[in-house]
This record gives C-alpha cells, sequence and structure tokens, in this order.
C-alpha cells in the first residue's frame, strides 16, 4: 500500500547499515529516524509517516485534518489522460482492459474513473457509504474478477486458475517519495494513476502493496482505521479489474516495528487473510525483508531456525532483542482462517538469502519464497555475475517457486551499481531463460520514471556507466526503457 515514503534502504541505507550522520544518524540501519515517525494526511493516502508535520498530533487532530482537506476537494485531484499514452495502449492491446476496468467501476457506483487517477469518496467503505472509525463490512465491496478458480503451487510453479504458470512482472507501489528536488506535492502522481498506468502503460500482471499493522490498527483504543482498511479495498480492487494480481506485504520498517514477524503478525494476517481470503488474485507475503542477523544468533542454522520456527534474542544492542513466531506459525495462521492464497516467505538477510531453503523450508500447500537481488547486495558486494544469480535465485527456483521482489539499483539508492547499463540486459536475460519476472521498485521520480510523468521511462540509451552518486529525483537514466519493453514482450494479463 502506498502509505510509505519508499524503502527505508533508499534515504537510509539498507538494514543494518551503521548511519553516522545526516538524518538517518542512529545507531543501527534498523532503527527509525525520529522524522519518519511524524504524521501526514496525503491526498488519496490517509496517515503517511513524513517529517513536515509535528510529532504528537492527536487522532482527533488528524481527523479535522482529513476532514478540512477533504471537504477543499485537496484529496482528489484528476489528471487528463494523455493521448500518447492512450495510442500506446491501443497499438499493445491494452484498451480491453482499460475498458474492463472502466466497466467494472460503473457496476460499483464508482463515479469517477480510476483511470488515471480519479478516486472514489475517501473515507467510503461500501460504494459511498459512511463508516464510524472502527467499524467496517466483514467484507470488502464485491469485485467483478477476470478469472474464477484459485492459483496453485505445483512443484516449482505458480499456476494460474487456467493452468498456466504465472510469472509475476510488476511493481511495487508508492504515492510518492518526498525529496529535495521533488517534494510530494499536487503534480505528483497518486497511487491510483500509478496503478492503471502499471497495467496500461507498462504491461504489469501484478502490483504489491506495503501495508501496516501499525497504521491498520491506528483507530480509537487499537480498532481498524477504515479510512485505511477501504483504501486498501480500493487499491485492490482497481489492480484486479485491470487483470493484477495484488501482493499485500507487512511492512514494518517505518514505524518502528519488529525485525521480523512477531505476535502482531498473527493478528495482522488473522484479519487481512479473512478479509481477502475469497479473492484468489490477492496474494499474501507474510513479512517485508525479516532483517535479523545471523551474528545476533550464534550463525547462519540459528537464524534460519528462527527464520522458520521462531524464538528469542536478547543480549544484543542492535534492537534485535525479541520474541518472533516464525514464518510457519504465520503460515498456519492464515490457513487457519480457511484462505488459500498464494503466501510468500521472503529470505532471511533482508530477503537477500535463500540459503537455508534446503533445510528450513516451510511445510503445507500453495507456499513461494520471496528474494530481493538487485545488483548490490548487504555490504555493497557486487551481485553480477550468472555464478552469483545461479547460487543466490537460479538453483534454488528449480525447487521452490521463488518471486523476484522489489529489484532497486538507481542512483541516490544503496543498491546502486555503476555497471547497470551493461549488466541489468544481462540480468534480465537470465531471469527470461529460468521463467523468472521482476517486480520492480518502483514508478517514482529517478526510479523508473523520469520526473512525474508515469510514461517517460529512464533509460540506459547513450550511457557506458551509472553515476551513483547522483542525486536521485532528478534522475534520467536507468532501467525503465528496457523493464517496460521486457514486461511488454513477455507479460500477459491475468486471466
Amino acid at each position: 500500500m502506498g502509505l510509505f515514503m519508499g524503502d527505508f534502504r533508499r534515504k537510509c541505507g539498507a538494514p543494518g547499515r551503521v548511519q553516522t550522520n545526516g538524518p538517518c544518524a542512529v545507531t543501527t540501519g534498523r532503527d527509525v529516524p525520529t522524522a519518519l515517525r511524524q504524521v501526514e494526511v496525503d491526498r488519496g493516502e490517509p496517515l503517511r509517516w513524513h517529517p513536515h508535520l509535528p510529532t504528537g498530533l492527536a487522532a482527533i487532530g488528524v481527523a479535522m485534518i482529513v476532514t478540512t482537506l477533504v471537504a477543499a476537494g485537496w484529496f482528489f485531484p484528476t489528471a487528463t489522460p494523455r493521448a500518447q499514452g492512450a495510442a500506446h495502449r491501443a497499438a499493445h492491446g491494452r484498451s480491453a482492459a482499460v475498458a474492463q476496468g472502466a466497466a467494472h467501476r460503473a457496476t460499483h457506483g464508482w463515479s469517477a474513473a480510476v483511470t488515471h487517477g480519479s478516486v472514489p469518496n475517501q473515507g467510503s467503505v461500501t460504494n459511498g457509504a459512511q463508516a464510524p472509525i472502527g467499524t467496517f463490512p466483514s467484507q470488502p465491496p464485491p469485485t467483478t474478477l477476470p478469472t474464477s478458480g484459485s492459483f496453485t503451487v505445483s512443484g516449482n510453479s505458480i499456476l494460474q486458475p487456467n493452468g498456466q504458470r504465472y510469472v509475476p512482472y510488476g511493481f511495487v507501489l508508492e504515492w510518492c517519495t518526498p525529496m529535495p528536488a521533488l517534494p510530494c506535492n499536487a503534480a505528483s502522481p497518486t497511487l491510483y494513476q500509478k496503478i492503471s498506468e502499471a497495467a496500461t502503460y507498462w504491461h504489469a500482471n501484478t502490483v504489491r502493496f506495503q501495508v501496516s499493522w501499525e497504521q491498520l490498527y491506528s483507530g480509537p483504543n487499537g480498532t481498524v482505521n477504515t479510512l485505511y482498511l477501504s483504501q486498501l479495498d480500493r487499491e485492490i480492487q482497481q489492480a484486479n479489474s485491470l487483470n493484477m494480481v495484488a501482493i499485500l506485504t507487512q511492512q514494518t520498517e517505518h514505524l518502528g516495528g519488529s525485525i521480523m514477524p512477531d505476535s502482531h503478525s498473527l493478528t495482522f494476517w488473522t484479519f487481512i487473510a479473512n478479509r481477502y481470503k475469497s479473492d484468489p488474485l490477492v496474494m499474501f507475503d507474510l513479512f517485508n525483508e525479516p532483517r535479523l542477523s545471523a551474528l545476533d544468533v550464534g550463525g547462519k542454522d540459528q537464524l534460519w531456525s528462527i527464520w522458520q520456527n521462531g524464538g528469542t534474542v536478547t543480549g544484543t544492542t542492535d534492537g534485535s532483542n525479541g520474541t518472533y513466531v516464525g514464518m510457519q506459525t504465520v503460515v498456519n495462521t492464515v490457513r487457519a482462517t480457511g484462505a488459500t492464497n498464494i503466501v510468500i516467505a521472503e529470505g532471511t538477510g533482508g530477503d537477500h538469502d535463500l540459503s537455508g531453503l534446503a533445510t528450513h523450508a516451510l511445510t503445507g500447500p500453495n507456499i513461494a519464497y520471496g528474494t530481493e537481488n538487485s545488483l548490490r547486495l548487504l555490504g555493497n558486494v557486487p551481485n553480477y555475475t550468472q555464478a552469483q544469480w545461479a547460487a543466490n535465485f537460479g538453483i534454488p527456483s528449480q525447487t521452490y517457486p521463488i518471486m523476484m521482489e522489489a529489484f532497486l539499483g538507481t542512483p541516490g539508492t544503496v543498491d546502486c551499481d555503476p555497471n547497470s547499463p551493461t549488466v541489468f540486459p544481462q540480468l534480465l536475460n537470465y531471469l527470461q531463460a529460468n521463467g523468472l519476472g521482476m517486480i520492480y521498485f518502483t514508478l517514482d521520480a529517478g526510479e523508473g520514471i523520469v520526473g512525474t510523468n508515469l510514461e517517460q521511462p529512464t533509460t540506459f540509451q547513450g550511457s557506458q556507466t551509472l553515476n551513483c552518486a547522483a542525486p536521485q529525483a532528478p534522475n534520467t537514466v536507468g532501467p525503465g526503457q528496457a523493464i517496460h519493453d521486457w514486461f511488454a514482450a513477455n507479460s500477459t494479463p491475468i486471466g
């Protein structure tokens, strides 16, 4: 869900990296800067954390701000569709998906077209009906899905209901990332625009939303916040109506949450699984970037044991102390609701390491595994040889369903590699040869797109190297065009 300032790594480095100066001067990269714990209310995005508003806003104050902004119409700017984008979509056969989505929205009473960013009434729970914070329908509004039946895991593959293999091509989507050169303002693309353009311009079949336990349960006395929940419903509905899978991830990095699944994860997934278990186009990514270090627990085997079955960590000085429930317990919690949706367990080391699967694979049906393998790994380790790719995810993908998640590598990020113009096309070829897709992070300025134009990809054309020290927001050099063309050649809508 687009409720965060972006992956914590982009501003403050990868988990576990010490920051010694600047706004992220903390003991370890696991800590969350105080500036990121402040409350912002964005158009189309209730309750985002952001450094521009004072800390300590009471819930009633936030509600008053939301009411004022809604009344002023600030939440709902409407972007004018681009003729160039329409021509592109027609040329690539995407017009049908857009028409289907428009018909779906009309059927369900959404008078404003979601395509290009207009949104239903903010705060509504079902077709404009208001509900008090803390109350909500037991199920989201009905959605006409582009397919019936369920996704299933068979061997090392995820199969669509029609029996075809599902390979994800898509994006982690957020509203926008505040940066000095491109602050979040009225010109910034909305999350709804990004969902629409992901399907119709970029040919994505998957979008991934990061969802926070802290914000989901931010209603009075720890109840469910219906503004947050209704927005999540609408994001999923829009993605599904455009023939895309919606992956929901529990995100904890930005709000000082746990570094591994804990008891809050069980509460979170009991609710989320119950709510979306009837939607086969929703997948559950159980925990974003598990960040416990092998150094804190006596080695990699012990780390993988805690990853799998949980445990208590004490005696560390870097914020790793805690009692963790283990991925297997989270899987069991989801299945106890009756949900058969695909679940995804991300690897250790901040989702970079799958080496323990051979001895710590989870049990049960419809389980896949996630990994983020950019061209630079933790510790600034280069990751651009086929031997490394084979060891990191190629060989595991021969046994397990592997989701390539959140690739990142643009200027201003710790994952950036100067050899990207040469190596990134080779990575795409390797992924294609091994039946693997990519979920890219993200459609923000300098990260896939130029400025605020969702239909102007960054490009490596004419560049032999990438200047990783360059500021991110004004960047125009990057993999956007290569991703667009690769998705266009290989991705097909679900159904």
